[in-house]
This record gives structure tokens, sequence and C-alpha cells, in this order.
């Protein structure tokens, strides 16, 4: 019978206990630091969030900024006004606003909130703590694509260098590449490059080989850039840009001249040169300026394409040569971008000679004419 009465009294007991716990306020407290991570020389909040899961009210309520990190600079009074009293299932918030000097390094800082509430005579403390994420501005800027042209048919070697403009170090950097057709390839290897870290403040350059399709036609292409990094935090970043790259073929002449059939030495004739495109791309508004101690010409041939040629005659006055001499050629012509190009080269120039046998046909050739006007006069006579 005591055991009965032992165990409805411990039973009392125990749900006298729930209801006075159930009837005390609880309270949950949480904040939110805006924006998450904050650069230096910006200003940011952090809102501090009362939620009373309890049932009984919690009276006198307040909320004060008891502490925060050196160089951040409190905005908001460090006592807020009596918050009041805060309901069982209610919620009240507070935002306080800080300031991040230009001079603050990159790095974490707390800031202490304690918040005091009262049940009757009874005052209970709470503390919350509030992180605040420094970082310098994280960005990598592409500064330079060497080299400014890449030739068509071959393999070429690019250099992009990026640079990390802040001052916080940036790891597990990804670099790659994408070109909109298939002009432009990899070349015995892939398009993605892994770069380790890369500190602030400082530039890497980055290789790529390029292979640019013999067929492809002379132009601006453009690629695709895909950069995806992690910042001093740990943070995913990534970066897209597009670039640029000036495909054109090279242009290169060989100058051989003709046998000098027009051209004789002692007398004016023609000396005859054949030029050859060995490059891969085409020669446009070409013109060929001759110039020697025995006269100077130019010719206009218009365009020379790839693994083409062309024939130019250039008029010479031999009357005091005797043997080889030089002549100089100029060649001016515009590349695929309609820029000015000039090549030159001096070219050793030969002549023919007039033979004996030939002078000797022009002396039959006189003293026949002359036997013949003079039997024509004779007869004339008769």
């Amino acid at each position: 019978m005591k055991t009965k009465y032992f165990s409805a009294l411990i039973g009392l007991m125990l749900l006298l206990s729930v209801q006075i716990v159930a009837a005390d306020p609880v309270l949950q407290i949480s904040s939110t630091t805006t924006p998450g991570t904050i650069s230096p020389g910006n200003d940011g909040y952090i809102e501090v969030i009362i939620n009373n899961v309890g049932t009984d009210t919690a009276g006198s309520l307040s909320l004060r900024l008891a502490d925060i990190d050196s160089p951040i600079i409190p905005l908001t009074p460090s006592y807020l006004d009596d918050l009041g009293s805060l309901e069982g299932g209610s919620t009240e918030s507070a935002i306080f606003r800080f300031s991040v000097p230009a001079s603050a390094s990159s790095g974490f800082y707390t800031a202490q909130f304690m918040v005091r509430y009262c049940t009757g005579s009874v005052c209970k403390d709470h503390v919350e703590y509030s992180l605040i994420t420094v970082q310098s501005p994280t960005k990598l800027e592409l500064t330079s694509v060497s080299p400014e042209q890449l030739q068509i048919g071959q393999n070429n070697e690019v250099g992009l260098t990026i640079k990390n403009t802040g001052e916080s170090s940036l790891n597990n950097i990804f670099v790659s590449w994408e070109a909109s057709d298939n002009n432009l390839l990899p070349f015995a290897s892939d398009n993605e490059f892994y770069l380790p870290s890369l500190a602030g403040g400082q530039a890497t350059s980055i290789p790529f080989d390029i292979y640019v399709d013999r067929d492809t036609e002379a132009g601006v292409y453009p690629v695709e850039l895909i950069i995806e990094y992690n910042d001093a935090s740990g943070a995913d970043l990534s970066m897209n840009t597009s670039v640029g790259l000036k495909v054109a073929g090279d242009i290169n002449f060989i100058i051989s001249q003709d046998d000098p059939d027009e051209l004789f030495y002692g007398m004016p004739g023609i000396a005859t040169f054949t030029i050859y495109n060995i490059g891969t791309a085409s020669a446009e508004f070409l013109s060929v300026i001759g110039e020697s101690s025995y006269g100077t010409d130019t010719v206009y041939v218009g365009s020379i394409d790839s693994d083409d040629e062309e024939s130019v005659d250039i008029r010479q006055d031999l009357s005091g040569a005797s043997g080889p001499y030089d002549m100089k050629l100029t060649i001016n012509y515009k590349d695929s971008f309609g820029n000015v190009q000039t090549f030159e080269e001096n070219v050793s120039t030969r002549a023919s000679t007039v033979s004996g046998g030939f002078t000797n046909i022009i002396v039959v050739v006189v003293v026949l004419f002359g036997v013949y006007w003079f039997w024509w006069r004779k007869r004339k006579k008769k």
C-alpha cells in the first residue's frame, strides 16, 4: 500500500516538474551576417533573431553588443532600447550595422552579443557569437594573349597571362578553352590546365598548343575561356571570358630570273622574273619595283595565291653593260587584314650576249640588201 502511495507521489512530482519546465521561456538565438563575405572598405549588417520556443513570457528582454574584434567598427550603439517582453512562440529581431576599414586584412572576425531576459526576479543571460568574413576582392583578370597572330596550318604555342588582382591567394585554378568551330584544335595535349595556387598580385602565363587547320580562312576567331577556382575562404568561384584570336597564314616569296631571251648586253631589253608565293596566305594588291644601274621599272601584278606564282617583266637598258649585275626587287602587297607589307631581295641578273654568228647574219643581210639596191638602181636607169 505504501508502495502505491510512493509511486503516485513520484508521478505527481514529475508531472509538476514537466509543467514547470514547460512554463519557462526557452530562447533560441541565431544571427545572420550580410553580406556573407564582405570586402574591406564596405559596411555590413548582423541580424540577431530571438525566438521564444517556450510557453512562458520572457520579460525585460534586452540585447547589446558585448564585444567585436578589431578593426571592425560598430555603427549601431552598443546598447539597444529594451525590447520589452517576448511571449512564448514569438520572435524578435534586431539589426546591427558595422563597417570594415579599407585597411582590414582578410580573415574571420567575431561579434559577441549579450541577450538578457527575466522571469519574475530571476534574470538570465545568453551569449551569441556572429561571424564576420572579410575577404579582399579576389578577381582573376586575363591581361594578355601571345602571340598576336596564329599561323594557318601550324601548331601555335599560345600563352594566356592571368593575374590575381586581389590580396589573397587563389587555389585550385582550372583553366580550359573552347573554340566555336573545328578550325582551332588542341595539339598533342588537351584543352585544360591546372594551377595549384596564385598569390595575390601575382601573374602567370598558361601555355596551350593550338593547331589551326590548313583550310582555315584568315580572320579573328572567338575562343571561350572558362576559369574555376577557390578563394581564401574556400568558396567556389568562376570566370568566363571570350578572346578573339587573329588567324592568318604567312606570306613569303622566292624570286628567280627566267632565261634572258629578251635581254642582251649592249642594248635595251626586258628582264623576266618569276615570283613564287611559298606561304600559306594570299598576297593582295601586289606590285613589283625593279631598280638597277640600268633603269627602274614598276609592274602591278594584283594577287598571288598561296603556292602560286606570277611572272613580271622589268625594262632595262643594257647599252653600257657587259656582265651580270644586281637588281633590287621590292614587292609591296597587303596581307589578309589589309596591312601593307614589303618584301625586298637583291637578284643577280644576267643577260644574253650577241654571238658572232648572229653578227655575221646581220652583215650578210646588209650586204645582200646593198647588192639588191645597186642592181635595182642600175636596172632603173636602163
